[in-house]
């Protein structure tokens, strides 16, 4: 316990988090750069040891140690925020890492996975690996990470030096059990980096609710920590005795040849989203004289990435969030795109679904695609392997212009008309419409008539989300169709009976509109 009580000076506006049974965050918004050296200096005062300092214009950082508890300090000049976590039992200063001659080119892979997910490798200059995290808990995928740390291992059994698990959800960390289940005498693993809630203690951490969609519901999983997977996880760990290590926002390691920075993590996190994606840890990499950024399915806003780092997160190669989905707000991610400004990105999920169904869509990675001019972007239809130093192939930004291109195409057009309808015909007002994206369509419909001031337009834009929908082209989806009368609603219109009319269909995402009797007279182009 801390001889003194956070906050320390008096600050009546702060955030006060337990983030599992060792870990504890207060941050303090509206603090001046003094403060820092004042929470300092009280540490000091308190009998703590300092044992790091880190201090740049736009952020500080600072280490301490007393018996087996861990402070850490940091403040974003920025944003003017202080920032102070407690660890019991930390195992930070503990940590050693010893690096082997060097034998062998470093390389960063994105290993190929059944459906979407995250598996990572990094081979170290002397043959060690370092994995983040694995995919689900498919057994093709287990197969996967081992043939690729084998394949890279210049040791007869491979040496995992670290094994990073970003954050609980299924598509990351499942996969650990059929790994170990069928690999465990295999591979050598000699560290872990995680920083989790508790699986059953959820009292202090922002209201997790259980996701109960179709997507969810087809992988059998809550999709939150809250379950029973996550206990087995922790407690397996546990039982394999092999070091834990729960990185914080600030601190950094040195893996064989490899620097690494978390830029955030649970700590930035837990005061303000009840998404358990935006608990990601985020970290950048330095190996090979290339820097690697990692972002898991972490959130650039919440985490406050562009306005605490700045241009420190500039970075070579970059993991593109969320495989593509976007987390957290979209001008933040942008902002932070700009500042990263990679050359490479690595797309974890199969460029079908990244071109056609969820990733062209979301504001921040189409900035990405389009106006970010990165010379590639390789997705996870197969796997892709990248010796560091890597030099990008500027010819493969015209792979991935085309395929953007035609993941649009392949949605469907944003503009369609029909034409030569008549109100006399019940059926002519009926449509369906199909959504392939994962995101909800916002649809307006317009009626044109011969006389322009009797134009009619409804906006549709409530459940056009991946399905198909039969619209009535004057009702708004929630409206109850049966109890609608067209020819009295028109008559209110003062459109007489037996009219002809057209209507076009405006939609933010390419759809396809498709009446039973009448082709369109006109859709849109992809652009």
């Amino acid at each position: 316990m801390l001889p003194f009580q956070l906050p320390a000076f008096g600050e009546t506006e702060f955030f006060d988090n337990q983030m599992n049974k060792t870990a504890r965050v207060v941050l303090i918004p509206h603090s001046p750069e003094s403060r820092f050296m004042a929470y300092c200096q009280l540490l000091n005062q308190s009998g703590f040891t300092q044992t790091e300092l880190v201090s740049l214009s736009h952020r500080r950082f600072a280490a301490f140690q007393k018996e087996t508890i861990g402070v850490f300090v940091n403040y974003f000049a920025n944003t003017e925020e202080l920032q102070v976590v407690t660890e019991e039992n930390c195992a930070y200063f503990s940590y050693t890492d010893t690096c082997k001659p060097a034998v062998v080119q470093p390389q960063l892979t994105q290993v190929m996975l059944s459906s979407y997910g995250l598996s990572d490798v990094i081979r170290l200059s002397d043959g060690r690996q370092i994995v983040i995290d694995i995919g689900n808990a498919h057994e093709a995928d287990a197969d996967a990470l081992y043939n690729r740390l084998k394949a890279d291992s210049p040791y007869e059994k491979p040496i995992i030096a670290a094994w990073i698990i970003t954050h609980p959800h299924c598509d990351h960390y499942h996969g650990f059990f059929p790994f170990m289940d069928k690999y465990a005498d295999e591979v050598m693993i000699e560290k872990f980096f995680f920083n989790f809630p508790e699986p059953d203690d959820l009292e202090h951490y922002p209201a997790l609710a259980v996701v109960r969609n179709a997507i969810n519901e087809w992988w059998h999983t809550e999709g939150i920590p809250t379950n029973a997977v996550l206990k087995r996880f922790l407690q397996q760990v546990e039982a394999m005795g092999t070091p834990v290590y729960m990185p914080h926002t600030g601190q950094s390691y040195r893996i064989g040849d490899a620097d690494f920075l978390f830029v955030a993590s649970t700590d930035d996190t837990i005061h303000c989203s009840q998404n358990i994606n935006h608990a990601c840890l985020m970290f950048m990499m330095d190996l090979g004289g290339q820097r690697t950024f990692f972002t898991a399915d972490g959130s650039f806003s919440d985490a406050r990435l562009p306005e605490r780092y700045g241009q420190e997160l500039k970075s070579d190669i970059m993991q593109v969030p969320h495989h593509g989905f976007g987390c957290g707000d979209d001008d933040s991610q942008i902002r932070g795109y700009r500042l990263v400004a990679p050359r490479t990105c690595l797309l974890p999920v199969e460029f079908r679904e990244a071109y056609t169904s969820f990733t062209t869509f979301r504001p921040g990675t189409n900035y990405l695609m389009t106006r970010l001019d990165i010379d590639e972007l390789l997705t996870g239809e197969k796997e892709q392997v990248l010796p560091l130093p890597y030099s990008p192939d500027p010819a493969e930004a015209f792979t991935y212009q085309q395929r953007y291109l035609e993941g649009r195409d392949n949605g469907g057009a944003r503009t369609w008309i029909f034409s030569d309808l008549n109100t006399s015909r019940k059926e002519d007002f009926f449509f369906s419409v199909f959504n392939g994206t994962y995101y909800n369509a916002q649809l307006q419909v317009e009626l044109f008539f011969e006389n322009m001031q009797k134009k009619i337009v409804k906006v549709q834009n409530q459940g056009l989300r991946l399905g198909v929908f039969r619209l009535n082209c004057l009702l708004h989806p929630e409206d109850d169709q049966e109890k609608f009368d067209a020819p009295d609603f028109l008559a209110q219109m003062g459109i007489p009976e037996n009219t002809y009319f057209t209507v076009r269909f405006i939609s933010n995402l390419p759809i396809v509109v498709s009446h039973r009797d009448h082709a369109p007279a006109y859709r849109s182009s992809i652009v």
